[in-house]
């Protein structure tokens, strides 16, 4: 009976934990990564991140400079996210971009749910099997909807290519912000084991989407380097920032 008692109280965060692990593979079909752009497409099965680092080997690119803060906010809204001003010849209202981008802005308004701080251990249990599994599952439904419905764009022209690569990290980047920093309530928070456990388990479940954000944005700076098109700088600048962020991100304990 001890052993029991003992059990109820001190695997139930791990109960909880495997619960939000578990979702890493629910998580891992959300996208195949970013499809190469028509133009430049390469059978070399490389990272974002490294198909970047080559172009600018290559081109003898400088770093982009970062942007004047006094240029103000990102003109092009994308539901609740700004991006840069659109690329030349790019319409956000015409195939092959429109459906995708639509789709884009249904999963990026999917809210997190949030605990009530004062949960008991039980009570976020509950949260944790059935709130927080519900909100994992309708967004990476949402995210694999926008996927498919960005493919066109992605064998489109380059500059829809680029917007869709940089949409699509988004999603993930997104995605993966919204599970890393899944608050936990002040009866977990004030174990410091209980508290390392969950957010060791949330990190666990968001690096496969942040490795993903950062292959989307590399493909976005990479394609948008290669390019002749001024208008494309922007965009480079966007996905540059948001690959360096999706790689700092944090990651679970090894």
């Amino acid at each position: 009976m001890r052993v029991a008692a003992t059990c109820a109280v001190q695997c139930a965060p791990m109960r909880r934990a495997a619960v939000i692990g578990l979702f890493v593979l629910a998580l891992a079909g959300c996208d195949d990564g970013p499809r190469s752009a028509t133009s430049s497409a390469s059978s070399e099965d490389t990272s974002g991140g490294e198909r970047l680092e080559r172009a600018r080997r290559e081109m003898g690119l400088r770093e982009v400079a970062e942007e004047d803060e006094d240029d103000g906010e990102l003109p092009f809204a994308l539901g609740p996210e700004r991006l840069p001003e659109l690329p030349r010849e790019v319409d956000a209202e015409e195939a092959p971009l429109a459906p995708g981008l639509a789709r884009a802005i249904d999963a990026l308004m999917l809210a997190r749910p949030e605990p009530e701080a004062d949960l008991d251990r039980a009570g976020y249990q509950t949260f944790v099997e059935e709130d927080y599994a519900r909100w994992v599952a309708a967004r990476a439904d949402a995210l694999r909807v926008a996927r498919t419905a960005l493919a066109p764009a992605e064998q489109g022209e380059v500059g829809e290519y680029v917007v869709a690569s940089a949409v699509i990290g988004l999603m993930l980047a997104r995605f993966a912000d919204a599970i890393a920093t899944m608050p936990v309530p002040s009866t977990i928070d004030l174990v410091p084991a209980d508290r390392l456990r969950f957010r060791d388990a949330y990190l666990r479940a968001a690096a496969p989407l942040w490795d993903r954000a950062a292959d989307a944005f590399g493909a976005c700076a990479s394609a948008s380097a290669r390019a002749d098109d001024a208008t494309l700088s922007p965009w480079q600048r966007f996905c540059d920032e948001r690959l360096e962020q999706a790689q700092d991100a944090p990651r679970p304990v090894e």
